[in-house]
């Protein structure tokens, strides 16, 4: 399996006053890894949307193993796991020179006509990972919240926005780690419902079941714009 890879060192502002690098942090590092990889398999976002077409996220989960350190250098990497109908299954990992492994996500991505945002059936595909190489073979957790309270609100900024003039994903973990009041936990699932836009407004709720604490993001009529799980 061919990967991508790219050296990173992370800057002691990434970090909070318990010397952990915040969910968001780790959830910015790994698009921006994913596009890496696209861009030189010639199926990057500007490739693209010469077609009318765009890749969006729908899930992802971070593992997260150990702690990472401020100003050392690090091995960011990422590899399509396989394509199943009109989804692909990508792979995570931040590792040291050594192969120890510090964190690792998976994450599910799909292809939208970009005027429609219906899921496309492309002939874009990738040489598959093996069982061995998989770094996460679990499947995606579903996320069901019984009582969510509401917690905050947040209005859609220009600093929240992407170059697609949607809210940047990235953004929604950062949501969720202030509507819950830390940074991390061990393992994060995320599931990315709708799309939100500049001025747009998000209710988010709250729920703790046992040691898990769960966000809802959603739009004023209740629909859900996003789901997290920290675990």
């Amino acid at each position: 399996m061919e990967r991508f890879e790219d050296r990173v060192i992370f800057k002691q502002e990434e970090f909070d006053e318990k010397g952990d690098l915040s969910a968001d942090r780790i959830f910015y590092y790994f698009q921006e890894i994913s596009e890496g990889d696209v861009n030189a398999r010639g199926v990057g976002p500007e490739d693209l949307v010469k077609l009318n077409q765009i890749w969006v996220l729908t899930k992802m989960k971070i593992l997260i193993e150990d702690k990472l350190q401020p100003n050392v250098e690090y091995i960011l990497g990422t590899f399509p796991v396989y394509r199943k109908s009109v989804t692909f299954k990508r792979d995570y990992y931040i590792k040291d020179d050594a192969g120890k492994i510090y964190i690792k996500g998976a994450a599910q991505w799909c292809i939208l006509d970009y005027t429609t945002r219906k899921p496309l059936r492309t002939e874009i595909g990738f040489e598959e990972a093996t069982e061995d190489e998989e770094m996460i073979p679990q499947r995606f957790p579903k996320i069901h919240c019984n009582d969510p309270q509401l917690a905050m609100q947040h209005v859609i900024a220009e600093e929240d926005i992407d170059f697609n003039d949607h809210t940047n994903n990235s953004r929604y973990i950062a949501l969720g780690e202030e509507a819950v009041g830390f940074n991390v936990s061990s393992e994060l699932y995320v599931y990315f419902a709708n799309e939100t836009r500049l001025g747009e407004e998000i209710f988010l709720y709250t729920e703790k079941q046992d040691d898990d604490f769960y966000v809802e993001g959603r739009r004023e009529n209740g629909e859900i714009v996003f789901q997290l799980l920290f675990h």
